[in-house]
């Protein structure tokens, strides 16, 4: 019994121990996956970008940042509006046009 009893906690151990390397693969993949999804909006931005400089000359990088940050303002605020059942929503506004 105390033999079956030393085995059955090592075999326990070695679940939590598989479970654990699990998560960890889970979260490391999981973020990696965040990563590439965020370097994949910011090289569609940059394309974005350059596009619009190209076609409109007497445009900036910094112009057309602005306009995107704007843009994704409104899209957010319309977002919360479809989505919330308050009627305030208090958001600090930090951008200066």
């Amino acid at each position: 019994m105390r033999l079956a009893a030393i085995e059955k906690g090592e075999a326990e151990k070695i679940l939590q121990i598989k479970r654990a390397k699990g998560e960890t693969e889970s979260k490391y993949l999981s973020g990696l996956g965040v990563a590439q999804q965020r370097q994949t909006i910011m090289d569609g931005l940059r394309d974005s970008v350059l596009g619009f400089s190209v076609n409109v000359p007497e445009t900036t990088a910094k112009d057309v940042m602005d306009m995107v940050l704007v843009t994704q303002y409104f899209d957010t605020m319309k977002e919360i509006d479809a989505t919330s059942k308050s009627s305030a929503v208090f958001i600090p506004h930090f951008m200066a046009l």
